[in-house]
């Protein structure tokens, strides 16, 4: 696990260090309140990524490797290959039925959102940003569950080099804002979503099964709203911090959350990528759960320890990377970075209901979750900041 999980951290470090390298460009190049309005579109990004996925990212790999144990060699590989097909052709039928609707109703989400209908048109690019992402997404899956390590860390070095040259073209030389931010990534996911898509295709052709869509849906539906209401919560601090406090203090939050993001990029996301796939492959093993709860506490103490680390240096480094203005952000990366360390200590739950088909045990506890945090983010909020978040 520590292995794979390295060699994975490569390609997780590139999509982290993306949003590291590219924070003194836009702190520097944006007003702080711009930067706020940043953080809702990715916010609106992130939401439509999940409802484009519906919870197949999951699923996908669930019926890929723990469903896929015949005797027989060529009818694992058909298998596999079905699998693939069949989700990506669901997944663009159901993902071009929403980016309709989001076209109808784009100008309604911006008043929502921003108060003005002036960002309509980075709306409907955002939405089509996030298709092209979901598809990257299942390609990344692809990767992982073949255990194709390399491969996946050339692609998203490609996605990285990408991404960061447009950006820096089009915000900095360009001078375009908040618009640049959202033109490279639409550029960049959209190119990218193409190629993965048609390479899929090409390697894995064959018959779509509508058993086997129906059987990914069971699971993944589920799973979807588990996810969703886990991102809400995950979303909630923002969405309060802007009703409450307002763009500018939004801006500086946002930036104390993409210095948290580095551990969840770098460490947190690669291990619990590759955990999936390997824990289906260990609890067929004698003494699975041995292994599996040495191994949480070996995460535990290692993440503990990197937020300490983290925590103490955000003073420095933090007007280093922006600019004094974001300062203030320094007092809350101890506690984001914690929560990741406990999302780690969760997957033994998570793995649980991979294994035995409830996911909808999950969805209940989410929701147990969400409903806490809207109650402490409305609570705290008002009284303390975004420190209260």
């Amino acid at each position: 696990l520590i292995k794979k999980g390295g060699i994975l951290s490569f390609g997780k470090v590139g999509l982290a260090s993306l949003q590291f390298i590219l924070l003194p460009l836009y702190t520097r190049v944006l007003t702080v309140e711009e930067y706020g309005v940043l953080e809702m579109f990715t916010i609106f990004s992130s939401i439509l990524s999940l409802l484009i996925l519906v919870g197949m990212r999951q699923s996908f790999s669930r019926t890929y490797i723990y469903l896929s144990n015949d005797n027989s060699q060529s009818m694992k590989i058909g298998h596999q290959k079905k699998t693939i097909i069949s989700t990506i052709v669901f997944m663009f039928l159901w993902g071009s039925l929403l980016l309709l609707i989001l076209q109808i109703i784009s100008i309604d989400i911006s008043i929502y959102l921003f108060k003005k209908p002036q960002y309509s048109y980075l709306i409907k690019l955002s939405s089509l940003s996030a298709f092209g992402l979901a598809f990257c997404q299942i390609f990344h899956s692809y990767l992982i569950n073949d255990y194709k390590l390399k491969s996946y860390i050339i692609f998203t070095s490609f996605q990285v080099i990408t991404t960061l040259t447009l950006s820096i073209y089009l915000v900095a030389y360009k001078n375009l804002g908040v618009d640049g931010v959202i033109y490279s990534s639409f550029i960049s996911n959209v190119f990218y979503g193409i190629m993965c898509l048609l390479y899929m295709i090409k390697v894995n052709f064959s018959r779509v099964s509508f058993t086997l869509i129906l059987k990914m849906l069971r699971y993944g539906v589920p799973t979807m709203f588990g996810i969703i209401i886990l991102t809400a919560f995950d979303i909630i601090d923002r969405l309060f911090i802007k009703e409450f406090l307002g763009f500018t203090e939004l801006g500086i939050y946002a930036v104390g959350r993409k210095i948290s993001y580095i551990l969840s990029v770098s460490l947190t996301s690669p291990f619990m990528t590759i955990w999936t796939p390997f824990s289906l492959n260990i609890i067929k093993q004698e003494g699975h759960k041995i292994i599996i709860s040495k191994i949480i506490l070996f995460l535990i103490s290692m993440f503990s320890m990197v937020s300490l680390c983290l925590s103490l240096f955000a003073p420095i480094g933090i007007p280093i990377i922006t600019s004094y203005d974001y300062v203030s952000a320094s007092n809350i990366i101890i506690w984001l970075t914690m929560c990741q360390t406990c999302y780690v200590a969760s997957t033994v739950f998570v793995t649980s209901i991979i294994v035995n088909g409830k996911s909808e045990y999950g969805m209940y506890v989410n929701v147990l979750t969400l409903l806490i945090g809207i109650i402490l983010n409305f609570i705290l909020i008002p009284n303390f900041g975004f420190l209260g978040a």
